[in-house]
């Protein structure tokens, strides 16, 4: 029996040539690229997507901290590299389990994937291997990457989101620059108009419906993943994924080089700075929200004006960790570490207060806390709570709700954000985002508010600087002396591609 299925959009590639294969092989040349590589934002694991992972400051020293290295693989340690290049086709998982099979001398073992994609389903047995493996008493895999400049696209995408062990932290690296691009599978070939078996077509539903089963509820990546590859449906239309803030959203791991991953130092960080972090940090993070989490999520700094420095605050608290709530209940913790850097965690549940919070607010208010091992606070949040995105301005934003859990995108639910900031203490207007640039003016605290032209994330103690149009013309300033954005107060962003 035939049966016309237009609505069902399945990529059944034919065999492409042995000489399109992918290669498959050892190439610890590789290692060079991939030393020093750095996560941007906060550990996340399979606790954070139920948003119950313990706080640091009650678990064992070890867990969910930076007692474990940032960096993630060094120069002359003991890995093999396994490259993954080229078309995904039939055989190349079988190829894949026999080079994580052969004895090296290296137990250990990280995936490199390059790939434009191919058979859809062969991208699925890729990454039930690489699972098996995960799963197994003695894994060797530590982690699958893509890197900057390189792509992992359709298929390879299958394989690579398939790839991570739900015990553990996420180990799926994408490095900024890299892309890792998704879509449903397509007909192609000699099967383009549609025309298929029913029974051919149901099995390759139902494969395809159990690969983004394990995705989904096994807590590898949100369902706004599944969400976002239905809306792209032709071989050359991609959801992007980058090693980006939106990335982490979605799950994944972004790692970079400085200048994102330079550790933000305390100093000069304003209350405005810390709500707009905690807010990106929790909203983007994969705990549990509810719509009143993200419509009223937004910390609470009152009766503290939001202008006053975090340092100001600890010493008035007389603890060097702070913690703050939401209306909604969740818990974001800032803490000033005597290296001069932060530390932040967010979590849903009780604060660690050292006493009563005080205050006209003493339900709300900021406390002094226990210290801990938080994560370490990087340029990427600063310049994400900017709409500063490695260090490109955002120009258009979704309600956070919408980009994360409304079930279908409409046009309607996208807003242009209006970059604009306040400054919060005096500051240099300069002809450069640099200390030594030039002094053109002194803007003054006050109400006024001035339209972000520009922005860029800098390997200096500032972090990231916002180019200005002002009276007196156009000029930068340190971001230490403005507040975020109000469009990005309770907003995402970013915005899934469309078609």
């Amino acid at each position: 029996m035939r049966v016309l299925l237009p609505f069902l959009v399945i990529w059944l590639c034919a065999l492409s040539p042995a000489s399109q294969a992918a290669d498959i092989a050892i190439d610890n040349t590789l290692l060079q690229r991939m030393a020093g590589l750095t996560r941007m934002y906060p550990v996340q694991g399979p606790a954070s997507v139920q948003g119950r992972r313990t706080p640091v400051f009650l678990a064992a020293p070890s867990a969910y901290s930076d007692a474990a290295p940032d960096g993630l693989v060094g120069v002359g340690e003991s890995y093999d590299i396994i490259r993954f290049d080229g078309p995904v086709v039939q055989g190349d998982a079988e190829k894949l389990a026999q080079v994580l099979r052969a004895p090296t001398g290296h137990p250990a073992k990280f995936i490199v994937f390059n790939s434009p994609g191919g058979n859809f389903l062969e991208g699925i047995r890729i990454g039930e291997v690489i699972q098996a493996d995960l799963a197994s008493q003695d894994p060797s895999i530590r982690g699958l990457y893509v890197l900057n400049g390189d792509g992992c696209h359709s298929a390879c995408a299958v394989a690579f989101t398939m790839g991570a062990d739900k015990r553990s932290d996420d180990t799926r690296f994408i490095e900024y620059g890299a892309a890792v691009g998704f879509h449903m599978p397509y007909l192609s070939g000699d099967k383009g108009d549609g025309q298929i078996p029913i029974n051919e077509a149901m099995d390759l539903a139902y494969e395809i419906t159990a690969a983004y089963n394990v995705i989904i509820t096994e807590g590898l990546s949100p369902p706004v993943l599944l969400r976002d590859a239905l809306r792209h449906r032709s071989a050359d239309s991609l959801f992007i994924l980058s090693g980006n803030l939106q990335a982490w959203a979605y799950g994944f791991t972004p790692v970079a080089r400085n200048p994102l991953i330079r550790p933000l130092g305390w100093s000069g960080i304003t209350l405005a700075d810390v709500q707009g972090m905690c807010f990106t940090a929790f909203a983007a993070g994969r705990g549990f929200k509810s719509a009143a989490d993200l419509e009223f999520g937004i910390v609470e700094t009152y009766p503290h004006p939001d202008g006053m420095l975090l340092q100001e605050l600890a010493q008035q608290l007389g603890s060097a960790s702070v913690t703050f709530t939401t209306q909604g209940g969740a818990q974001c913790q800032m803490s000033l570490r005597d290296d001069g850097t932060m530390g932040l965690l967010s979590w849903q549940g009780g604060a660690n207060c050292l006493s009563g919070r005080g205050g006209p607010t003493p339900s709300i208010a900021p406390c002094a806390s226990l210290p801990g091992g938080l994560n370490t606070v990087r340029a990427a949040l600063l310049a994400d709570t900017f709409g500063c995105s490695n260090g490109v301005q955002a120009t258009a934003g979704l309600s956070w709700y919408n980009a994360l859990n409304s079930p279908r995108l409409r046009d309607d639910m996208v807003f242009p954000i209006r970059q604009q900031t306040r400054v919060l203490r005096n500051v240099s207007l300069r002809d450069a985002p640099a200390t030594g640039g030039q002094r053109l003016t002194v803007l003054e605290a006050g109400p006024q508010t001035y339209a972000i032209t520009g922005c860029r994330v800098t390997n200096d103690d500032q972090a990231l600087w916002l180019q200005l149009a002002t009276p007196d013309g156009t000029g930068w300033i340190s971001a230490r002396f403005a507040a975020p954005p109000d469009d990005l107060k309770w907003n995402s962003p970013f915005v899934p591609q469309r078609p």
